[in-house]
């Protein structure tokens, strides 16, 4: 195993207190399979691309026009094009929603620019538009000063999940809690759920190069449930770091996008 040159250590606290005995764990009965694995991989993976991709699209914007005035844009929705993405920035007014500008990027945020004349937007999209802006105005927002979204086919319907994502410029810090996934119906016009996905808001600085000079790690406590989210594997594809999680039942590192259960070795000196 790598050594690590430093651990961010978070902890969530407990309920204080005496409480009953609880049962033994059946960490491999327990355990999510595979199927179900790979399913959090594959939203934690489609969350960081399309977080990556609006970044990247929203960089080329400011470029190309500089700050847009109040109200000239309201959002975006971002479709999956072959290898690339494209982000449509749309307004919003009481009679239609109205692309304004097209912003496609390939695999290696290399950009085109486009604006005036666009192409309408597809049902798909105004649905799309409709569920980020329901599910922003549903989320708790109480961690951060400001928010990303993520829109996404929900795998277990017809209609959308949405991830709310607590967001920071200060590159000193790791934003760990404050995000929530929000299912929307088909047409984006109904909340269905709304899931924190944390128990606290956890922001954390990063160390300082005289701490350490190579960080690959950090290390999070999560009561929520007993396997990572796809928040886990977001925050190891955005941060780069390897990510220890710890829930009640057994201990998982998330790295390079994959979810791993810690497995223990039995001790030898223990008969």
């Amino acid at each position: 195993m790598k050594r690590f040159g430093w651990f961010l250590l978070i902890v969530v606290s407990l309920t204080a207190g005496c409480k009953k005995a609880e049962k033994p764990v059946d960490a491999e009965k327990d355990r999510p399979s595979d199927a179900e694995l790979a399913k959090l991989e594959h939203l934690g993976e489609a969350i960081y691309l399309k977080d990556w991709a609006a970044a990247k699209s929203t960089d080329i914007l400011l470029e190309k026009i500089g700050q847009p005035e109040p109200g000239d844009v309201n959002g975006w929705v971002i479709i999956n094009e072959g290898n690339g993405y494209l982000t449509r920035f749309i307004r919003q007014t009481p009679q239609e929603l109205k692309v304004i500008y097209d912003v496609r990027i390939d695999a290696k945020g290399k950009g085109e620019f486009w604006q005036g004349n666009l192409r309408p937007l597809s049902d798909t999209e105004k649905a799309m538009f409709r569920a980020r802006q329901n599910a922003a105005r549903a989320a708790p927002m109480e961690c951060a000063d400001s928010y990303n979204t993520v829109v996404l086919e929900d795998p277990d319907s017809d209609g959308w999940l949405v991830y709310v994502l607590a967001a920071t410029t200060d590159k000193k810090t790791v934003v760990v809690g404050g995000h929530s996934r929000v299912r929307v119906s088909p047409d984006g016009t109904e909340v269905i759920s709304v899931i924190p996905l944390y128990k606290s808001c956890l922001v954390a600085e990063k160390p300082s190069l005289e701490q350490a000079e190579e960080p690959t790690a950090f290390y999070v406590s999560f009561p929520i449930a007993d396997v990572p989210s796809e928040i886990h594997v977001y925050l190891n594809r955005l941060y780069g770091y390897d990510l220890y999680v710890v829930t009640a039942s057994e201990k998982w590192l998330v790295i390079d996008g994959k979810i791993t259960p810690i497995v223990q070795e039995p001790r030898d000196d223990i008969q």
